[in-house]
């Protein structure tokens, strides 16, 4: 009996000893790997370093039966959807990666070898256009700068000949500039810059008449989301406005998860994934509200809860200016911050409305109306949020210590 006991007892020590590895890491870094396992918003809320990733078998991704690879064409590849396959384009210069789940570069090239789906727009230089669901859309080189023309050999546009290399500068007197804005009144329609607005392939936008707003017409969304190509590679600036009016659906696969809203991250780029500097989410099980945010000095995700109905109309905005952060619900503080400076980080991706372009778990279910989105706006009022100019008191809210004391973005800084 004596050796039966002492056995056990070796067995218990080394499965003590084996069992346990995860308590010497780092608290902080086992809080974050516990928020991701908990809420799977790991890829929204975590920056990555911007390096190209070797597919192997433990990053490969199984995603046979929603995508594959298309038979003739390695530029594209298709979607299964509504039991049928749907042709995909990857973006100019990139090419279909099945193991990997999603379109990259060649191993080798450094830039687009051909330019199938952009050419020139034939009247203005600073202009061109790029084959969007089989259509040809007009886009234009001077968003955020001037003096930049279309190359079709180089596949980009570059600066003209009597060009300077600088940005536009906007005076700090001069008004606000509406960069989108979507009431759903008339349809799809960007009453801001007229910019195109793409709907996904395959996906059904309904406008509905609804009750209880001042306007009589919201977007519903199910299995839709939006592209707005015009935030791609334009400056936020560092004053910015976000308004918009959401009612979720009630829906028991949703609700335990963040619905984002809006995201301005992609996988569009040569180097893989670009997490968003801009992301704002709901969750309906605690009615809490996620924002990912970035400037050129600080990357956080901060996580706020509002005691309402889920299921009921609600309106968020976001106001950003001077390094002061706030982000209302209702009227009412969510989150206040004077830890950013500078401006908001621009991204080389389009605003996504209604998902996050990397996570389709994220899709919002439910109505969305009056979404405007403005910058080099000041209209922060400190009287109005009754805080001082130096110190900002924190907001109080429901005790959460993973969601609200962890800081994923700025622990990877």
């Amino acid at each position: 009996m004596s050796a039966i006991r002492y056995s056990i007892l070796v067995l218990l020590v080394v499965w003590s000893v084996s069992a346990y590895p995860a308590y010497t890491k780092n608290d902080r870094q086992l809080k974050m790997d516990m928020r991701a396992e908990m809420n799977n918003i790991n890829r929204i809320t975590t920056i990555t370093p911007l390096v190209e990733k070797k597919v192997n078998k433990n990053n490969a991704v199984n995603c046979s039966t929603t995508h594959r690879t298309h038979k003739t064409d390695r530029n594209k590849f298709q979607v299964y959807y509504n039991k049928a396959w749907f042709d995909q384009v990857c973006q100019t210069g990139l090419m279909w990666n099945q193991t990997a789940c999603r379109c990259e570069y060649s191993k080798g090239d450094a830039a687009p070898l051909r330019c199938p789906d952009y050419r020139d727009h034939g009247k203005n230089s600073s202009k061109y256009e790029q084959l969007v669901n089989r259509k040809w859309v007009v886009r234009d080189c001077n968003l955020a700068v001037s003096g930049l023309i279309w190359n079709q050999t180089m596949c980009r546009c570059v600066w003209g000949p009597d060009s300077e290399e600088n940005p536009v500068v906007y005076s700090v007197k001069s008004p606000c500039d509406t960069m989108f804005n979507a009431t759903f009144e008339t349809g799809l329609v960007d009453h801001a810059k007229s910019s195109f607005i793409e709907l996904n392939p395959g996906a059904i936008l309904s406008l509905r008449q609804i009750q209880g707003k001042t306007s009589t017409r919201a977007a519903y969304f199910q299995d839709a989301y939006l592209t707005v190509w015009y935030f791609a590679g334009n400056e936020m600036s560092d004053s910015l406005n976000i308004e918009f009016s959401f009612k979720a659906d009630e829906k028991p696969s949703t609700k335990d998860n963040y619905q984002i809203i809006m995201s301005n991250g992609c996988n569009v780029t040569e180097l893989g994934y670009t997490t968003p500097s801009i992301a704002i989410g709901f969750r309906a099980a605690d009615q809490s509200f996620l924002l990912a945010f970035e400037t050129t000095n600080v990357r956080k995700a901060i996580v706020c809860t509002r005691d309402l109905l889920p299921y009921q109309w609600h309106k968020v905005s976001l106001i950003y200016e001077d390094g002061t952060l706030l982000l209302r619900v209702d009227g009412q503080p969510c989150i206040i911050s004077e830890e950013f400076r500078g401006p908001v980080q621009k991204t080389s991706c389009p605003m996504t409305i209604g998902a996050d372009p990397l996570e389709k778990e994220s899709r919002y279910v439910g109505y969305l109306d009056d979404m405007t989105v403005s910058r080099y706006c000041k209209q922060f009022d400190e009287a109005d949020v009754h805080i001082p100019k130096k110190k900002v008191p924190k907001v109080p809210e429901r005790s959460d210590p993973i969601e609200n004391k962890i800081d994923v973005f700025s622990a990877l800084a």
